[in-house]
């Protein structure tokens, strides 16, 4: 098991059990998709830091590499390390392998996500909803980000602070570290909106923290609310050009806004 975010070191013991000498041995190595290399106690032979060259195995010798690096992955993910060595026995003419896995489960989140705000909210009000995001424990993690999402019929008015362009919010958890002062230890976020009328009598209002590394993206946490939308006495509707949802226009078109407002009560 392995905490996300923290600097494991995984062993590599490999042994020529023979009489015999093993010769041209070389190991590769397929690391987990959320596992970054930062060293190894035994230098690797190519840029990804993949392959050892170790030449000749004498008889009846036993050796080791270390290697240290930073594991992501999801909460609860199953990742494998898979080891391959090649080596051609002094009294034979062709290569042999052997290959050995370990499974690995990032089972430890060093930050959680809760999502709250009002169990019940009337549609066509405005209703708030924290996202808070604690340190659980030190990691090596210099950069998360938590997305929010939200249905198509809850109106947004207001986030704090400002969403980024792709409706994230970043969070750099060493940032503020000075001589004298220790970087927070939690990180609130919020929404503000409203729900228009909707059949629906419940809407999901949630979040994901996520951290990227390898290209990859990983959810270390996430975390929803179901508020009660009651119905409201007057449907405001808004339409423009003839449409209710996105839709696009070229620069310098005009726009036909259209409001409705209707009192649906008896």
């Amino acid at each position: 098991s392995a905490t996300i975010g923290a600097t494991p070191t995984y062993k590599i013991t490999y042994e020529n059990k023979q009489p015999l000498s093993l010769k041209k041995a070389t190991l590769n190595v397929q690391y987990p998709e959320g596992f970054v290399f930062i060293s190894s106690d035994v230098e690797s032979k190519n840029s990804g830091h993949t392959e050892w060259q170790l030449g000749e195995i004498a008889a009846n010798r036993k050796r080791e590499i270390s290697i240290t690096g930073i594991m992501y992955g999801s909460l609860h993910q199953k990742q494998s390390w898979r080891v391959f060595l090649k080596y051609q026995p002094e009294n034979f003419g062709s290569e042999f392998q052997r290959a050995v896995a370990l499974e690995v489960i990032t089972d430890k989140n060093p930050f959680s996500l809760i999502v709250s705000g009002a169990s019940k909210t009337l549609a066509g009000n405005i209703a708030e909803y924290t996202f808070t995001v604690k340190k659980e424990s030190d990691s090596s993690i210099t950069k998360l980000e938590v997305k929010p999402a939200w249905p198509k019929n809850f109106v947004l008015a207001s986030s704090s602070p400002a969403l980024s362009k792709d409706h994230k919010w970043i969070i750099e958890p060493t940032k503020g570290r000075t001589t004298t002062s220790s970087p927070p230890n939690s990180w609130a976020f919020k929404l503000a909106g409203g729900f228009t009328n909707s059949t629906d009598s419940a809407t999901e209002i949630s979040g994901a923290l996520l951290v990227m590394a390898n290209n990859k993206t990983f959810t270390l946490s996430d975390s929803k609310i179901t508020p009660q939308v009651a119905k409201n006495d007057l449907d405001l509707g808004l339409a423009i050009n003839g449409s209710l949802s996105n839709f696009s226009i070229q620069p310098g078109g005009e726009l036909n806004i259209t409001l409705s407002l209707k009192n649906v009560s008896d």
